[in-house]
Protein backbone atom coordinates (compact mmCIF):
# COMPACT_ATOMS: atom_id res chain seq x y z
CA UNK A 1 0.00 0.00 0.00
CA UNK A 2 1.52 3.44 -1.10
CA UNK A 3 2.25 6.79 1.15
CA UNK A 4 1.03 10.21 0.12
CA UNK A 5 2.84 13.08 1.21
CA UNK A 6 0.53 16.35 1.75
CA UNK A 7 1.95 19.80 2.28
CA UNK A 8 -0.63 21.78 4.09
CA UNK A 9 1.33 25.58 4.58
CA UNK A 10 4.12 23.76 6.18
CA UNK A 11 2.69 21.05 7.96
CA UNK A 12 3.14 17.78 6.46
CA UNK A 13 1.00 14.75 7.06
CA UNK A 14 1.49 11.58 5.53
CA UNK A 15 -1.40 9.33 4.27
CA UNK A 16 -1.53 5.54 3.65
CA UNK A 17 -3.92 4.48 1.09
CA UNK A 18 -5.46 1.25 0.96
CA UNK A 19 -7.93 -0.42 -1.62
CA UNK A 20 -9.48 1.76 -4.00
CA UNK A 21 -7.63 4.86 -2.77
CA UNK A 22 -9.12 4.43 0.57
CA UNK A 23 -7.24 6.17 3.48
CA UNK A 24 -6.53 3.74 5.67
CA UNK A 25 -3.72 5.70 8.21
CA UNK A 26 -3.06 9.43 8.52
CA UNK A 27 -0.29 10.85 10.89
CA UNK A 28 2.51 13.94 10.85
CA UNK A 29 5.46 14.26 10.52
CA UNK A 30 7.22 13.95 14.22
CA UNK A 31 10.09 11.99 15.24
CA UNK A 32 8.19 11.59 18.24
CA UNK A 33 5.09 9.84 16.74
CA UNK A 34 5.24 5.70 16.60
CA UNK A 35 3.31 6.00 12.95
CA UNK A 36 6.00 7.80 11.48
CA UNK A 37 8.81 6.37 13.17
CA UNK A 38 7.25 3.03 11.80
CA UNK A 39 6.43 4.99 7.88
CA UNK A 40 10.58 5.45 7.95
CA UNK A 41 11.44 1.96 8.77
CA UNK A 42 8.59 0.67 6.06
CA UNK A 43 10.53 3.16 3.67
CA UNK A 44 13.63 1.88 4.57
CA UNK A 45 12.93 -1.40 4.67
CA UNK A 46 11.06 -1.28 1.10
CA UNK A 47 11.46 0.65 -2.22
CA UNK A 48 8.08 1.06 -3.72
CA UNK A 49 5.55 2.40 -0.81
CA UNK A 50 6.18 6.19 -2.02
CA UNK A 51 3.78 7.44 -4.63
CA UNK A 52 6.53 10.02 -6.59
CA UNK A 53 10.08 11.08 -5.17
CA UNK A 54 11.50 11.25 -1.84
CA UNK A 55 11.84 14.66 -0.89
CA UNK A 56 15.24 16.19 0.42
CA UNK A 57 13.70 16.22 4.10
CA UNK A 58 12.58 12.85 4.60
CA UNK A 59 15.55 11.85 2.86
CA UNK A 60 17.08 13.20 6.13
CA UNK A 61 14.86 11.37 8.04
CA UNK A 62 15.50 8.43 6.76
CA UNK A 63 19.41 8.65 7.07
CA UNK A 64 18.98 10.01 10.65
CA UNK A 65 17.03 6.87 11.05
CA UNK A 66 19.66 4.33 10.02
CA UNK A 67 22.45 6.16 11.17
CA UNK A 68 20.51 6.25 15.06
CA UNK A 69 20.42 2.03 14.40
CA UNK A 70 23.48 1.51 13.35
CA UNK A 71 24.96 3.18 16.50
CA UNK A 72 22.75 1.25 18.53
CA UNK A 73 23.69 -2.15 17.06
CA UNK A 74 27.40 -1.51 17.01
CA UNK A 75 26.88 -0.16 21.09
CA UNK A 76 25.44 -3.20 21.62
CA UNK A 77 27.80 -5.71 19.39
CA UNK A 78 30.92 -3.73 21.53
CA UNK A 79 29.16 -4.70 24.45
CA UNK A 80 28.76 -8.49 23.14
CA UNK A 81 32.03 -8.59 22.45
CA UNK A 82 33.23 -6.97 25.97
CA UNK A 83 31.81 -10.04 27.86
CA UNK A 84 34.61 -13.10 28.54
CA UNK A 85 34.23 -16.05 26.23
CA UNK A 86 32.50 -19.37 27.93
CA UNK A 87 34.93 -21.14 26.40
CA UNK A 88 38.22 -19.21 28.50
CA UNK A 89 36.46 -18.30 31.19
CA UNK A 90 37.79 -15.19 33.51
CA UNK A 91 40.28 -14.23 35.35
CA UNK A 92 40.45 -12.89 38.61
CA UNK A 93 41.40 -9.49 38.80
CA UNK A 94 42.98 -7.52 42.60
CA UNK A 95 43.78 -4.81 43.64
CA UNK A 96 45.91 -3.64 46.42
CA UNK A 97 44.52 -1.13 48.74
CA UNK A 98 46.34 0.88 51.60
CA UNK A 99 44.58 0.60 55.18
CA UNK A 100 47.08 2.69 57.01
CA UNK A 101 51.35 3.27 56.90
CA UNK A 102 52.98 1.69 60.18
CA UNK A 103 56.52 2.35 61.29
CA UNK A 104 58.94 -0.95 60.90
CA UNK A 105 61.37 -0.74 63.79
CA UNK A 106 63.67 -3.55 62.81
CA UNK A 107 63.57 -1.92 58.63
CA UNK A 108 63.69 1.15 60.12
CA UNK A 109 60.98 2.78 57.91
CA UNK A 110 57.49 3.60 57.31
CA UNK A 111 55.66 0.35 55.48
CA UNK A 112 52.06 0.43 54.27
CA UNK A 113 49.87 -1.81 55.32
CA UNK A 114 47.46 -3.05 52.81
CA UNK A 115 44.42 -5.44 51.65
CA UNK A 116 43.88 -7.30 48.53
CA UNK A 117 40.38 -6.57 46.96
CA UNK A 118 39.35 -8.78 44.56
CA UNK A 119 37.79 -6.25 41.87
CA UNK A 120 36.70 -8.96 39.10
CA UNK A 121 36.05 -12.52 40.35
CA UNK A 122 36.85 -15.48 38.39
CA UNK A 123 34.71 -17.43 36.45
CA UNK A 124 35.77 -20.94 35.14
CA UNK A 125 35.30 -22.00 31.36
CA UNK A 126 32.28 -24.23 30.45
CA UNK A 127 33.30 -27.69 29.89
CA UNK A 128 34.13 -27.96 25.86
CA UNK A 129 32.57 -30.96 25.13
CA UNK A 130 28.67 -32.97 26.08
CA UNK A 131 27.66 -36.34 25.84
CA UNK A 132 24.41 -36.75 24.36
CA UNK A 133 22.63 -40.20 24.08
CA UNK A 134 21.77 -40.32 20.11
CA UNK A 135 19.10 -43.16 18.98
CA UNK A 136 19.36 -45.12 16.26
CA UNK A 137 15.88 -44.45 13.26
CA UNK A 138 15.03 -47.60 14.00
CA UNK A 139 14.67 -48.01 17.11
CA UNK A 140 13.25 -51.42 17.50
CA UNK A 141 16.13 -52.91 15.89
CA UNK A 142 18.56 -50.52 17.98
CA UNK A 143 16.74 -49.56 21.33
CA UNK A 144 20.09 -49.06 23.05
CA UNK A 145 21.27 -45.54 22.65
CA UNK A 146 24.82 -44.40 21.79
CA UNK A 147 26.44 -42.08 23.03
CA UNK A 148 28.18 -38.93 21.29
CA UNK A 149 30.48 -36.25 22.41
CA UNK A 150 29.72 -32.83 20.94
CA UNK A 151 30.74 -29.53 21.61
CA UNK A 152 29.27 -27.96 24.18
CA UNK A 153 26.07 -26.08 22.68
CA UNK A 154 26.73 -22.92 24.98
CA UNK A 155 30.18 -22.43 23.68
CA UNK A 156 28.79 -23.19 19.76
CA UNK A 157 25.87 -20.81 21.04
CA UNK A 158 28.30 -17.80 22.23
CA UNK A 159 30.92 -17.86 19.37
CA UNK A 160 28.31 -17.77 16.69
CA UNK A 161 26.80 -14.30 18.90
CA UNK A 162 30.43 -13.43 19.10
CA UNK A 163 30.87 -13.91 15.50
CA UNK A 164 27.50 -11.82 14.95
CA UNK A 165 28.57 -8.85 16.33
CA UNK A 166 32.02 -9.19 15.09
CA UNK A 167 30.00 -8.88 11.73
CA UNK A 168 28.07 -5.94 12.44
CA UNK A 169 31.25 -4.16 14.07
CA UNK A 170 32.84 -4.45 10.19
CA UNK A 171 30.27 -3.83 9.00
CA UNK A 172 29.72 -0.50 10.81
CA UNK A 173 30.15 2.60 8.54
CA UNK A 174 33.40 5.30 10.03
CA UNK A 175 30.51 7.70 10.74
CA UNK A 176 28.61 5.80 13.03
CA UNK A 177 32.52 4.91 14.77
CA UNK A 178 33.19 7.57 15.13
CA UNK A 179 29.86 8.86 16.65
CA UNK A 180 30.31 5.81 19.36
CA UNK A 181 33.12 7.42 20.28
CA UNK A 182 32.20 11.23 20.65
Amino acid sequence: MPYNIRDFEGSISIQKEGADDEVKLSFFRSKTNLNYTDFLDHLINETDTLDGDVPDWLQEDIDERVAQEQLENYTTAIQRLAQYRLATGREEITEEVVLRQEFDRDANEIVDITITNIVQKAIEPVTPTVTKLVYDDDVILNPEPTEQTIENPLITQDDAERQAAQDIIDATPQSIIDAYGA
